[in-house]
């Protein structure tokens, strides 16, 4: 800190309300990106408009007329005392101890800052780079994961590890999602519903799915029957006590001549049957029919 500087901060710490005019000053500052503007005395006392007056050499009436301080006025009174050379910005940062930035040069700074994040993900993680380039080219449509990253880069960038990981690993065969879960993360909770990662994980294959079908549309399951066929989709199958599908008037040809028989004795009797979704797995045509 220069002398000049020095001086200027000396001298206003020696009135209080210089304290209370700064802090509104670096406010309106971070509103405009400039010391600009006017301060509005409503909230001043007699005996702090009259130091503010006198340092302005102005009449005190007057300015409770105005009931406002000009911020250009105020620096312009810095030369009358000999403060000529330094910035109203920087007596306002050494005084209160702070450095001045506009909102406008945080949210650039935080574009910045998340386009270099994204950036060092998407080469760190190949196998989700066009998942990542589409999270950050549609930050309203993906709100919730742009405030997760927000929140904490740190443990977004953990879940993202282990997220590559399953993805990597997807099963060729079918598999419970508990056991898939363990093998992969030694977790067999990893990928239950209430989890972060769960969440990325339905994501990133609402994604895939959207590709494979050529959908301009991402569409997360919103049902657990949803859930469960889009699962279903990558082998990964759901506890199959909790998890199965409401068929009726359904005639289905599997893979096993025993099972084939209940599908043709629900369909001719016309009963409704909760089938496991594990079962579907023996299923190679589906029949549905109406009744006459």
């Amino acid at each position: 800190m220069n002398e000049a500087l020095k001086e200027a901060v000396a001298f206003f710490k020696a009135e209080a309300v210089y304290g209370k005019l700064f802090s509104a000053f670096a406010k309106k500052y971070r509103s405009l990106g400039r010391m600009s503007g006017s301060i509005s005395l409503e909230k001043y006392s007699i005996g702090e408009i009259e130091t503010i007056a006198r340092f302005l050499g102005m009449r005190q009436d007057l300015l409770l007329d105005q009931n406002k301080v000009s911020i250009q006025a105020f620096e312009k009174q810095l030369a009358i005392y000999r403060f000529e050379g330094v910035s109203l910005k920087e007596i306002v940062e050494a005084y209160c101890g702070i450095h001045l930035v506009s909102n406008r040069e945080k949210r650039e700074a935080k574009l910045i800052e998340k386009h270099i994040f994204f950036e060092k993900q998407k080469e760190s993680f190949p196998n989700l780079s066009y998942w990542l380039q589409y999270i950050q080219s549609q930050p309203k449509e993906n709100r919730w994961l742009h405030q997760l990253i927000d929140q904490d880069k740190s443990e977004f960038s953990d879940l993202i590890r282990r997220l590559n990981q399953l993805v990597e690993n997807l099963p060729k065969k079918p598999i419970r999602l508990p056991v898939f879960a363990q093998q992969q993360l030694g977790n067999p909770h990893a990928l239950d519903r209430n989890q972060w990662l769960s969440r990325l994980f339905l994501h990133k294959l609402s994604f895939d799915m959207a590709n494979i079908e050529e959908s301009p549309v991402i569409e997360v399951p919103n049902s657990s029957e949803e859930y469960s066929e889009l699962l279903l989709t990558f082998n990964l199958l759901r506890d199959d006590i909790t998890n199965d599908i409401t068929l009726v008037n359904i005639l289905a040809d599997t893979k096993v001549e025993n099972k084939q028989a209940v599908w043709r004795a629900a369909s001719q009797t016309h009963t409704v049957m909760n089938v496991p979704i594990r079962e579907l797995l023996a299923v190679r045509i589906i029949i549905s029919f109406k009744l006459q």
